[in-house]
């Protein structure tokens, strides 16, 4: 899922507001989550070949709420330079209780 939080949080600024309350009510759900922790004890191999990139990793916790403010400061940055508005991103944030930084 981490890996799908920049195409959700630009999901946030689409013209459909059908999407964007989509795209609201999944990053909702993520946050109510809280941080996840998660182990893995060794990477696996299946035919000589490497299982999924999260095999890999040994202990690592999930602080969903940070990783979507970063994506969020990231799309608004990339908006606010092309001259884009981010009314709409602005007021997912502040529905999500998250903040921008830019």
């Amino acid at each position: 899922m981490k890996c799908r939080l920049p195409a959700t949080v630009r999901c946030l600024s689409h013209p459909s507001a059908h999407v964007r309350a989509l795209s609201t009510s999944v990053l909702r759900d993520i946050l109510f989550l809280g941080p996840i922790k998660f182990n893995v004890k060794q990477e696996k191999r299946f035919n000589g070949v490497q299982g999924p990139s999260h095999q890999c990793l040994s202990s690592s916790i999930i602080d969903w709420n940070k990783d979507i403010e970063k994506c969020l400061t990231w799309e608004a940055r990339s908006r606010h330079t092309t001259g884009v508005s981010t009314i709409f991103l602005d007021a997912a944030a502040k529905d999500l209780g998250c903040t921008i930084s830019i």
